[in-house]
């Protein structure tokens, strides 16, 4: 009896100190609004917290006043909209983008949302001088707008040439400005948000990604989302041509359990993939002019289908004549995140599939991320020395 006592108090203290650890990662926010008296309704607060789960909040906004709080593990890029239609982004929304900070931030103005100045902490400051920037280019490409219409209506070929060649200098200089912002602000989290836009989506290429992750501070590193990049990395980096590929073990057709390493001996060409994307028929195609080749390589061809859109898996089998090994990791992948223990082991989202493993004979990693939009049959065979 004393022992399960015991037992049962050393539990407890873990529990509590687990969920102590949890709750001072996150930090307390507010949000003061005073938008001028007129104003009544409500206001309503979007972000993604660190696990990009989408959270929001509302407040009654009563003669221009509201306030909101909350907590954040780390700062957030955010909306405040007054008296949100559910519409979206449509011409008369009252709308403005932020960073949310910990600590007090500060929305005043006396002509709606999306004129307001928002005040608040290193984030915000950050986030208001590169929108400055941005600004500047946003007015150039208002006028270019204004005169591809014009153009257009005209019939002035070389007028269109050279708003389209002006719009392309344009996205060049947004592009230079980003650069340059996440070069000189290596401890900012809005600059570490524009670089996540580039880097942290599809397949991980670790020569490209890890010295830009490098590249931040201690503490954008060791955040929340740091320490998931840091993760992306270390899997990636595991992945790599001439380390063992991850062993697993999934249903077939039949519901029979198939091991990857069941087929140890043969080459294999590993593929990952779910139905709706573009373009899905080259990919059917390639594939069946994979297998068709699949004996002369000593070639297994081993498929694994996530039912991200809840379609009919055999049925797009049967229809495209799909008859090499075909396994199914069900609810692996769920809001573009990976939840499986398969789809966690290769770091899978919906941006990085399909995705091509190729895998020797000894059960270590050939290529990964092998390029459908090139000739991947040619790549594959060249790299089996075909």
């Amino acid at each position: 009896m004393n022992f399960k006592a015991n037992q049962f108090r050393t539990f407890t203290l873990a529990t509590m100190l687990i969920v102590a650890a949890q709750l001072s990662a996150q930090q307390r926010y507010t949000i003061q609004g005073n938008l001028g008296k007129d104003k009544q309704g409500k206001v309503l607060l979007v972000y993604n917290d660190a696990n990009d789960k989408p959270i929001k909040d509302s407040a009654e906004v009563k003669n221009g006043v509201f306030q909101l709080s909350g907590t954040i593990a780390e700062p957030a890029h955010a909306t405040l909209e007054l008296n949100p239609t559910g519409l979206g982004l449509g011409p008369d929304s009252d709308i403005q983008d932020f960073f949310l900070d910990p600590g007090k931030t500060t929305v005043i103005s006396t002509a709606g949302m999306i004129n307001a100045t928002i005040t608040g902490g290193a984030s915000q400051v950050d986030f208001t001088m590169i929108m400055k920037e941005y600004k500047v280019l946003a007015d150039k490409g208002k006028r270019l707008d204004t005169l591809y219409q014009k153009y257009s209506a005209d019939g002035n070929d070389d007028g269109l040439k050279s708003i389209r060649t002006e719009g392309q200098q344009l996205k060049a200089k947004r592009v230079e400005i980003q650069n340059a912002f996440v070069k000189e602000h290596p401890e900012s989290f809005v600059a570490f948000s524009l670089w996540l836009r580039r880097a942290n989506s599809g397949v991980i290429d670790v020569p490209v990604v890890e010295p830009g992750f490098n590249a931040f501070g201690e503490k954008i590193r060791n955040s929340p989302t740091g320490k998931k990049v840091a993760k992306r990395i270390a899997i990636a980096k595991s992945l790599e041509p001439g380390n063992p590929a991850i062993d697993f073990t999934l249903p077939d057709t039949s519901g029979k359990m198939v091991s990857l390493s069941s087929f140890k001996g043969k080459n294999v060409l590993l593929c990952f993939w779910f139905r709706n994307f573009v373009p899905f028929e080259t990919f059917s195609f390639v594939m069946t002019k994979m297998n068709k080749q699949a004996k002369a390589n000593n070639l297994a061809i081993v498929s694994v289908y996530y039912n991200i859109d809840n379609t009919d898996w055999q049925t797009i089998l049967h229809e495209n004549g799909m008859t090499w090994t075909n396994l199914i990791d069900r609810d692996g992948i769920v809001g573009n995140l990976p939840v499986s223990q398969v789809a966690k082991a290769y770091d899978l989202n919906i941006s990085g599939i399909p995705q091509w493993i190729l895998i020797g004979p000894d059960g270590k990693v050939v290529a990964r991320n092998i390029n459908l939009a090139g000739d991947p049959v040619a790549d594959v065979n060249k790299l089996l020395g075909r």
